[in-house]
C-alpha cells in the first residue's frame, strides 16, 4: 500500500498525463472534425446524434458498473477481472441482438429510413468495446495514463485519416461512423498487446456477486445519467429533426471541447485518489479545496473567454452554415462550468464505498431534471435554458452532502469558487466590450487579440489579489521543473 505522500505523487503524474491524454485527444478529434465538417453535411451529424442514444445506454449497461467496482476494490484478485471480462462480452451481445432487430422501429420512430441498416454497423462499437473495459480498469486503477495516451492518440489518429478519406469520396455519414467504430477497435487491439493479461478466463460466481452489490446501484445511476444526457438528443431529434439536432450537438460539443475534457481528467484522478484516502477526512478535505479552487481558477475562465468569442470561432472553424448553433453554444457553455462541481460528491460517496447512497441521491436528482425536460420543451432555447438551470441545482445538491460527508460548509466551499466566478465574469465582460465596441478587423484577429488580452487580465488579476489556485499552480509548476533538472 502506498503512503499518502506517494499517492499524491502518483495521482499528481497521473493528473498531468491524463489531461495530456485528454487534450491530444481532444485537439486530434477536433482537427479531424474540422476536416470532416466541411466535407460532410449537417443533417448527417442529426443521424449520428439519433442513434447515439441507444449506442451509449448500451455501452453503460455492458460495463454494469462493473469497471468502477474493480478500481474501488482494495485487492481485487484475478478471477476478479476474468469474470468482469465475460459479463461485459455477454451484455454486450445482448444488446447488439436487441438493437439489430429493432433497428426499423427506430428508423420509424424518427422518420429516419438510413438509420435502419447504419445502426446496425454502429452498434459493433459496443461489442468491441466490451473486450476492453477491463484493460481500461486496470489502467485508471495503476493511473498509468501515460501508456493510455499512448494507445488512445495513436487510434485515434489512423481512424481519423480513414474517416477523411471516406469522407473525401462522399461516404458522408460512414466517415462519421467508421471513425468512431475503427478508434474502438485499435484501441482494443493496442490494449490486448501492451497491457499484460495474467488473470486467466475462469468465470466465478461468487466474484460476481461480491463485485454486484457495489455496482448494482452505480449501473441504475450510470443508466440514469446517460438516459437523460442522451434524452435531449432523442427529443430534439424526434421534435425538430436531424438538422436541428445537428446544430444542438454542434453547440454541445463545441461547449465541451475543454470543459468535458478538463471534467473527465479530474473524474479520473478523484476516484482512486480518494479510495486511497476513504477514511483519512484531512486528506479528502484538502482534495476537494484544490478540486474546488482548480475547477474555477482554469474552468471557469476558459469557458467565459469561449462564450465571449462564439460566433467568431464558428464562422472559423465550421464555416457561416453553423452559426444557428452560436447562441446555444454560448449557453452551454455556463452549463459546463458547473460540471466538475456537481460530480465531486458522487466521486466522493462512491470512494467510501456508499454506493446506495448516491443512487438515492441521483434518482432525486434525476427525477427533479425530469420535470424540468418537461418544462422546457418549448424550442431548442427553453431546453438549453433547462440545463443550466438542472447544472445548478445539482451543484447546490452537491455541496449539502460534501457538508455532510466531509464537514466542508456549504459557505467555505462557495468562499472558495466566489473569486473565480468574479474573474471569469470580468474576462467575459471585457471580451464583449472588445468584440462589440472597440474591435472592427477580421475575425481570426479578434479572436487573437482578444486572447492576449484575457491571458493579461487573467494572470494580473491573479497575481495582484494573490488568488489560491494561481499560488498552487505556480508551486506545481516549479516543483516539476526543480524535478526535471535534477533528473537531468
Amino acid at each position: 500500500m502506498l503512503n499518502p505522500e506517494e499517492i499524491k505523487e502518483k495521482a499528481l503524474s497521473g493528473f498531468f498525463w491524463s489531461m495530456a491524454e485528454n487534450g491530444g485527444s481532444y485537439i486530434l478529434n477536433f482537427l479531424i472534425g474540422l476536416v470532416l465538417v466541411r466535407l460532410i453535411a449537417p443533417v448527417n451529424y442529426g443521424i449520428i446524434g439519433m442513434m447515439t442514444f441507444f449506442i451509449s445506454l448500451s455501452n453503460i449497461l455492458t460495463d454494469f458498473g462493473l469497471s468502477t467496482a474493480l478500481i474501488q476494490k482494495y485487492s481485487p484478485k484475478n478471477e476478479d477481472y476474468s469474470t468482469v471480462l465475460w459479463v461485459n462480452i455477454f451484455i454486450a451481445l445482448i444488446c447488439y441482438i436487441v438493437i439489430f432487430f429493432i433497428s426499423d422501429l427506430i428508423a420509424q420512430f424518427y422518420s429516419e429510413p438510413l438509420i435502419s441498416f447504419t445502426i446496425k454497423i454502429f452498434a459493433l462499437h459496443i461489442l468491441i468495446s466490451s473486450l476492453s473495459i477491463v484493460h481500461i480498469a486496470k489502467i485508471n486503477r495503476s493511473l498509468n495514463y501515460k501508456l493510455w495516451a499512448k494507445i488512445n492518440l495513436t487510434s485515434l489518429f489512423i481512424s481519423g485519416i480513414i474517416a477523411i478519406i471516406l469522407a473525401i469520396f462522399d461516404y458522408g455519414i460512414w466517415a462519421l461512423i467508421f471513425i468512431q467504430v475503427l478508434h474502438n477497435l485499435f484501441n482494443t487491439i493496442q490494449l490486448w498487446i501492451y497491457c499484460d493479461w495474467n488473470h486467466g478466463f475462469k468465470f466465478s460466481f461468487v466474484s460476481l456477486q461480491k463485485l454486484l452489490a457495489f455496482s448494482r446501484p452505480l449501473t441504475l445511476i450510470n443508466t440514469l445519467n446517460v438516459f437523460y444526457t442522451e434524452l435531449y438528443n432523442l427529443l430534439v431529434g424526434r421534435l425538430f429533426k436531424a438538422e436541428k439536432l445537428a446544430f444542438y450537438l454542434r453547440a454541445k460539443q463545441t461547449s465541451e471541447i475543454f470543459g468535458i475534457q478538463f471534467n473527465n481528467t479530474l473524474q479520473k484522478i478523484m476516484l482512486p485518489v480518494m479510495s486511497n484516502f476513504q477514511n483519512d477526512e484531512e486528506n479528502l478535505k484538502n482534495t476537494f479545496f484544490k478540486i474546488i479552487i482548480l475547477t474555477g481558477f482554469i474552468n471557469f475562465s476558459v469557458l467565459s473567454f469561449l462564450s465571449a468569442n462564439g460566433e467568431n470561432l464558428f464562422v472559423l472553424l465550421y464555416t457561416d452554415k453553423w452559426l444557428s448553433s452560436v447562441p446555444l453554444f454560448q449557453f452551454l457553455c455556463i452549463e459546463v462550468m458547473f460540471l466538475p462541481l456537481h460530480f465531486m460528491a458522487g466521486n466522493l460517496l462512491i470512494a467510501r464505498g456508499k454506493s446506495k447512497r448516491f443512487m438515492y441521491i441521483e434518482l432525486t436528482k434525476r427525477f427533479l431534471q425530469g420535470i424540468i425536460i418537461v418544462l422546457s420543451l418549448k424550442s431548442l432555447e427553453t431546453i438549453v435554458y433547462g440545463q443550466i438551470f438542472v447544472a445548478v441545482i445539482y451543484t447546490i445538491i452537491s455541496f449539502v452532502i460534501v457538508q455532510k460527508e466531509i464537514n466542508i460548509s456549504i459557505y467555505n466551499q462557495i468562499r472558495k469558487i466566489f473569486p473565480y466566478s468574479i474573474l471569469a465574469i470580468i474576462i467575459f465582460i471585457i471580451n464583449y466590450i472588445n468584440l462589440n465596441y472597440i474591435f472592427d478587423s477580421s475575425r481570426i484577429i479578434e479572436i487573437f487579440a482578444n486572447l492576449i488580452i484575457s491571458i493579461i487580465v487573467f494572470i494580473s488579476i491573479s497575481y495582484f489579489f494573490k488568488l489560491e489556485a494561481y499560488n498552487y499552480s505556480l508551486n506545481i509548476i516549479k516543483s516539476k521543473v526543480k524535478k526535471k533538472l535534477k533528473n537531468d
